[in-house]
C-alpha cells in the first residue's frame, strides 16, 4: 500500500483517501465512499453516497440508508411510515395492528464530536555564531625619501670671501632660474619657438588621467595613464604654417621633439597622497582629490629621451646633417637645447591637482570596528590635471 505521511496528515495515494490523526488517537477519513469521524470511547460517524450511520460506545448504532431504510441494533430494521416494505406494514394479529417503533431522536439532530484546531505559537531554538571584531594591522608600503650622500670640499679650500655673480644684462623672467637665450638665433629659430610654445598651451589643459589604484593613503599613476589623444605632432606642424616657416626640413625637426614627448608620457607613473584614505569612519570613502604635487615627484622611462644631448641627437637624425649649412646645424643646436631645459623646467613648475578617488573600507564593521584604510580602491578618469607656467613661452 503507498502512502505518504505529512505529519497528522495521512495521504493513501492507493485507496485516494486522506485522513487526520487527531488528539487522543481520534481520525478524520475523507474518500471516495464518503467520511468518517471516530474518538475512541466516544463512538464514530460515517456518511457518505450510500447514507450515514452513528456510533457510540452505550447508545448502539444507528444507520440511515440512502433509500430510507433505518437500521438499528440487532438488525432492527425500520421504513418511512406509508411505504411498501414488508417489514413495516401492518401485521395481522388478534386484537388490531402492531405498532412501529419510532426512533425518538430529539429534534432531529446527532452531536458529533469534532476536533477544534488551535493554532499555538512556539519557539524553535536557533544557535547563531557570536561575531567579534579583532583589530588588526595591515601592512602599506610608504615611499621614504633618502637624502643621497655628497662630500663637502675642505674647509681650507674655502675662499674667505664668496665671490659676486656677474651682473644680469637681461630682465629676469617670471619662472625661476629660467632666463632667454643669450645668442644671436638662427633663421627661424624665433617662430618655432612661438609656434611649439602655442602647441603646448592648447596640449596642457587636455591633459587627463585615465585611471589608477589606491590602497590606504596611497594612489599610484601606473605607466600609461597619463596622457590626451591631442595629436601634439599635427598640432606642431600647423602652427609652423602659422607662422610661415617652411616644414622642409623644420617640421620633421618638431616631429622629433613631439615623438620625445609623448614617449615620455606614456612612460609616466607616479605615487600620489590621499592622507584620509588611512582611516577613513564608512563602509566606502566618497571621490576626493589627492594631495597636489609637481609632476617632477613622478618617474618616466623615458626621462633619458629628454635629456639636451639625446634631443639634439633625435633632431639632427631628422635631416642629412653632415650636407647640411651651418645656419641649419645651428638652428638644430639651437632648437634642442632651448626644448631640453624648458621641459625640464615644465616638470618642476608644473603640479598634478584635482586626481580624484574613492574606494572601499572593507574592515568597516561598527560597533567594534568604526573604520579602516581604503582597500582596493580606484583613481577616477579625469581632464584638466597639470597647471602651472608654460616654461615655453620664455624664448
Amino acid at each position: 500500500m503507498a502512502k505518504l505521511y505529512f505529519g497528522p496528515v495521512n495521504v493513501d495515494l492507493e485507496a485516494q483517501s486522506t485522513s487526520i490523526d487527531l488528539p487522543g488517537g481520534g481520525q478524520v477519513r475523507v474518500g471516495p465512499k464518503g467520511a468518517e469521524v471516530s474518538v475512541p470511547g466516544t463512538g464514530r460517524v460515517s456518511f457518505g453516497p450510500g447514507g450515514g450511520s452513528v456510533e457510540t460506545a452505550d447508545g448502539g448504532r444507528v444507520e440511515v440508508r440512502s433509500d430510507g431504510v433505518v437500521l438499528f441494533g440487532e438488525d432492527t430494521v425500520w421504513n418511512s411510515r406509508g411505504s411498501g416494505f414488508p417489514d413495516v406494514t401492518s401485521t395481522p394479529v388478534p386484537g388490531g395492528s402492531v405498532p412501529i417503533p419510532y426512533p425518538n431522536i430529539g429534534d432531529g439532530t446527532i452531536g458529533i464530536p469534532f476536533p477544534k484546531f488551535v493554532v499555538e505559537r512556539f519557539d524553535v531554538p536557533i544557535s547563531l555564531p557570536s561575531i567579534s571584531a579583532r583589530p588588526f594591522e595591515v601592512p602599506i608600503s610608504m615611499p621614504r625619501f633618502e637624502p643621497a650622500p655628497f662630500n663637502l670640499p675642505q674647509m681650507s679650500n674655502w675662499p674667505s670671501v664668496a665671490p659676486l655673480p656677474p651682473p644680469m644684462p637681461w630682465t629676469t623672467p617670471q619662472i625661476p632660474e629660467l632666463l632667454p637665450t643669450s645668442e644671436a638665433p638662427a633663421r627661424y629659430v624665433p617662430e618655432i619657438k612661438r609656434a611649439i610654445a602655442a602647441a603646448i598651451d592648447a596640449w596642457r589643459p587636455v591633459l587627463r588621467v585615465a585611471g589608477g589604484t589606491i590602497n590606504g593613503a596611497i594612489g599610484v599613476i601606473p605607466r600609461g595613464a597619463l596622457g590626451n589623444t591631442y595629436d601634439l605632432k599635427a598640432a606642431f606642424r600647423a602652427r609652423l604654417a602659422a607662422e610661415s616657416v617652411p616644414a622642409d626640413p623644420f617640421a620633421r625637426i618638431t616631429d622629433g621633439f613631439a615623438d620625445a614627448w609623448n614617449e615620455w608620457f606614456s612612460g609616466y607613473s607616479a605615487t600620489l597622497l590621499y592622507p584620509a584614505f588611512a582611516y577613513w569612519p564608512g563602509p566606502e570613502a566618497p571621490p576626493m582629490p589627492a594631495l597636489a604635487q609637481p609632476l617632477l615627484t613622478g618617474h618616466s622611462t623615458s626621462d633619458l629621451h629628454m635629456l639636451p644631448a639625446q634631443v639634439h641627437l633625435r633632431a639632427a637624425q631628422a635631416i642629412d646633417w653632415d650636407r647640411a649649412e651651418a645656419d641649419l646645424q645651428n638652428a638644430v643646436r639651437q632648437l634642442s637645447q632651448w626644448f631640453a631645459t624648458r621641459f625640464i623646467a615644465m616638470k618642476a613648475v608644473s603640479t598634478l591637482v584635482n586626481v580624484l578617488g574613492r574606494g572601499p573600507v572593507p574592515f568597516y564593521a561598527p560597533p567594534q570596528v568604526p573604520g579602516g584604510p581604503v582597500i582596493g580602491g580606484s583613481i577616477l578618469p579625469g581632464s584638466s590635471v597639470l597647471v602651472g607656467p608654460n616654461p615655453f613661452q620664455v624664448p
